[in-house]
């Protein structure tokens, strides 16, 4: 489930779920109780941690 979301950020900016945090320079990805934090680099993204939400995971 989290390779096929991660394949829709191909079309980032344009994908849905897709936040950016106020607090650091990332953007974060939900795929169901799992959130992908990353950051993006001209056409490069950086994945830095996929994480399993909680109530610690921000």
């Amino acid at each position: 489930m989290i390779y096929d979301a991660v394949d829709t950020l191909r079309d980032f900016p344009n994908c849905s779920n897709i936040k950016k945090l106020k607090t650091r320079d990332e953007y974060r990805f939900r795929v169901g109780n799992w959130r992908i934090f990353f950051t993006d680099s001209i056409k490069i993204l950086y994945i830095e941690e996929v994480k399993k939400r909680n109530e610690h995971t921000y």
